[in-house]
């Protein structure tokens, strides 16, 4: 299957797939691709890599809410406000291969979304969360199914790779995507593969530890998640 043009449709629809093409990695890598002691989850993630803890708050019903102490009187006003709208705001998320020695992250794989590049902050932010995860040891593998934009104007790799002491790579005109994977060894090496919209998916290497690798079905893992798009959203993508 051919990589489509996500941006025909809005952030929401590639949110819904973005989520079920990492759930497919997931299953890719599980179903007998990694060796023994590893293994792929997704997870949600926060600025600092590491994953969510969401807390529940108990909070205590408001003082309009509670009945009128004895011998009182209750008053209360009805309010009604519409907030200005914003931007989706989605959770980030990734899929982790971790070890279970520790269960430590020793990969990680990255789908960027319009979020990613929507303005040179989360283009630098996108950038340091990479260069970060490499500098600890962590592989990364990053694939970017939208052309450069403002904010990223060489595409994201030639901001992540300066970062690493790295000098800027030269792309095809013709091929604006991009899948990159990052061996975290001193100094780091990257594995790029440039295509375009219409071409197929590019299989790309995983690192685990310094010279060892798995291959990634990018194209296998992209078919299994389109299969969750509707055909209504499908028509726009395939026309």
């Amino acid at each position: 299957m051919p990589m489509h043009d996500w941006t025909r449709v809005g952030a929401w629809l590639y949110h819904h797939f973005h989520t079920s093409w990492m759930v497919a990695i997931s299953r890719a890598m599980n179903d007998g691709r990694l060796p023994s002691g590893y293994y792929a989850l997704t997870e949600q993630t926060t600025r600092t890599m590491g994953p969510d803890i969401i807390t529940l708050e108990r909070r205590e019903p408001t003082t309009a809410s509670r009945p009128p102490a004895p011998g009182g009187t209750s008053a209360v006003v009805a309010m009604r406000a519409t907030a200005r709208p914003q931007s989706p705001a989605f959770r980030p998320k990734r899929v982790a291969i971790r070890h279970i020695t520790g269960d430590r992250v020793v990969a990680i794989i990255e789908l960027v979304s319009p979020g990613n590049k929507d303005s040179r902050h989360a283009v630098r932010q996108f950038a340091r969360k990479v260069v970060r995860a490499v500098h600890s040891g962590v592989h990364v593998l990053f694939v970017d199914p939208f052309p450069p934009r403002s904010a990223d104007p060489n595409g994201l790799h030639n901001v992540v790779w300066p970062m690493l002491n790295g000098d800027p790579h030269q792309f095809p005109a013709d091929t604006p995507l991009l899948a990159a994977s990052y061996e975290a060894v001193s100094p780091p090496i990257c594995n790029l593969t440039p295509f375009a919209v219409g071409q197929p998916l590019p299989d790309m290497p995983v690192f685990l530890e310094p010279d060892l690798s798995v291959t990634l079905p990018l194209e296998a893992t992209y078919s299994a998640a389109f299969a969750d798009v509707l055909p209504m959203h499908r028509r726009l993508l395939e026309s």
